[in-house]
């Protein structure tokens, strides 16, 4: 198949710096939450606390209000942007692990151990790792929350993504050992070798489960290697799920076997969780990961080793010793493969690919010494460094650009008519967004985060800004009157931000 040039619109969005350049050719294990909000539009600041939430007034700039009992902290002006932000901890660990906007609200997944409250009463927790699904109004107030716990001290329950179904509510991926109950009645059990159910739900706005299934089992799945495995994607209100594959999944068509190491497996499902098509791409070893809104193809990016059968005419094979970066464009229609680019020569990964509404791709990634090609002028790096990129609909590159080793890109997405990446500047939390029309760059650095915090920071569109969302270690400063809390443990935290 042809190799087809590949772009990226790279504000210098991994920069690591305010200067950016386009290259073109709870306190307790209970987990009380803390919830911090703050409004920024123009105005003074003003706001009272509540309860359990910190309320902050309108205000360029403007100084945000009192944060009440049990909250973070006040809410910010609208110097950084934040509309608002809240952290929950179970004083163990809790990770939020994807993210959605339906409509106005915002939904999140993800772990917990110990018992936890998001503000909707208190989610039980085990001795092993249990998931959650979580959803917020515009404002940041609890609207619904579920646990899903595993039926054995010993299995685990993952909730990995989610993905909005395009009249409020949600679909939910993730996985499970031994036996769930999503709340239509348990889940059949996995196999008893230790390898683990993946599983797909859907949930209605105010939280209540329409269905769920289970994809098949993997092998291989475990605890680290949670960015591999089912991720979603949407077309027409119709989840795609994307994952890396060990074993056997059975979706209604038929079992379909892993081939050697890590296959990658992509499927359609109608709303009623239906099968539409699946497709297996051998691989040796494979990672993923789809653009959550589906434009003229379903854009798949990630890594491989050892070659990637993209289907008839398009073998990708390695161009290195270690990862290489791929995208793969689909039919949403019939899952066949549309056109299929490796890059290289230097060892790469893609973290995160987008599409605009226009049909236009962005990704980002990391790549290591060495040169990239993407279709314009090549990258050079002499040592690990983020990368940046957007491309046409038909992946004829439009530009790119190679940032700084102390940066790490993980998210990039469409909203508002920019492109946005999240990430991490050393410690710090750091949202960028471009304009590729007035070509004008904005850049949100958060404060200094604490000494030696441990944080992870993703982010997904909004119909009016960019929703932030990530784990941390300890106290994280994101401009609010107070820092959210760790709650003694690893915390998630979520919040809103408006663009300019």
């Amino acid at each position: 198949m042809r190799a087809l040039p590949l772009g990226l619109a790279a504000a210098c969005l991994a920069c690591g710096s305010s200067t950016l350049v386009e290259t073109t050719t709870s306190s307790s294990s209970s987990g009380a939450p803390a919830v911090t909000v703050g409004a920024s539009s123009s105005g003074n600041g003003s706001g009272t606390g509540g309860v359990s939430t910190g309320q902050g007034g309108a205000g360029q700039g403007g100084a945000g209000g009192q944060g009440g009992a049990n909250s973070g902290g006040g809410g910010a002006g609208g110097g950084t942007g934040l509309v608002w932000a809240s952290s929950y901890g179970d004083g163990v660990i809790t990770r939020a692990f994807g993210a959605t906007s339906t409509g106005t609200d915002v939904v999140v997944t993800g772990v917990f151990r110990n018992d936890i409250d998001f503000g909707g009463g208190l989610l039980m927790g085990a001795a092993s790792l249990e998931g959650y699904i979580v959803s917020f109004d515009a404002m940041g107030v609890h609207a619904w929350s579920r646990a899903f716990v595993a039926s054995s001290s010993s299995g685990d329950a993952v909730g990995l993504d989610v993905a909005s179904d395009g009249v409020g509510g949600v679909y939910l991926s993730g996985y499970y050992t031994t036996s769930i109950d999503l709340g239509g009645g348990p889940l059949p059990a996995s196999p008893a070798n230790g390898s683990a159910n993946l599983f797909l739900a859907r949930y209605d706005a105010t939280g209540q489960l329409q269905w769920s299934r289970i994809l098949g089992h993997d092998g291989a799945v475990g605890f680290q290697d949670v960015h591999g495995f089912p991720r979603l994607g949407v077309v027409g209100g119709e989840p795609i799920v994307v994952s890396t594959q060990g074993g056997t999944f059975d979706v209604g068509l038929g079992p379909l076997a892993s081939v050697g190491d890590r296959n990658l497996f992509v499927a359609r499902f109608d709303a009623q969780g239906q099968a539409q098509w699946q497709r297996r791409f051998q691989s040796g070893l494979v990672f993923a990961r789809p653009a959550q809104h589906v434009g003229t193809h379903v854009m798949v990016g990630g890594h491989f080793e050892d070659g990637l059968d993209a289907g008839p005419g398009a073998q990708l094979m390695p161009t290195n010793a270690g990862q290489t970066a791929f995208l793969l464009a689909l039919d949403p229609a019939s899952g066949n493969t549309a056109w299929a680019e490796a890059m290289g020569p230097a060892s790469a990964q893609i973290s995160s690919v987008a599409v605009s509404p226009a049909g236009e791709i962005a990704v980002v990634g990391r790549f290591g010494a060495g040169t990239l090609s993407l279709g314009g002028a090549p990258l050079q790096a002499t040592e690990q460094v983020p990368f940046s990129a957007r491309f046409d609909p038909l992946g004829q590159h439009i530009a790119s650009h190679a940032g700084t080793a102390s940066t790490w890109l993980t998210s990039v997405l469409y909203t508002s008519g920019k492109v946005v990446t999240c990430g991490t500047v050393g410690d710090q939390p750091r949202l960028s967004a471009y304009d590729p029309v007035t070509q004008l760059p904005f850049e949100y650095p958060y404060p200094a985060a604490t000494t030696d915090n441990s944080i992870a920071h993703d982010c997904v569109a909004h119909p009016s800004g960019v929703v932030i969302y990530g784990s941390t270690d300890e106290p994280l400063d994101l401009g609010l009157p107070s820092p959210l809390p760790n709650h003694g443990g690893r915390a998630m935290f979520v919040g809103r931000t408006i663009l300019p």
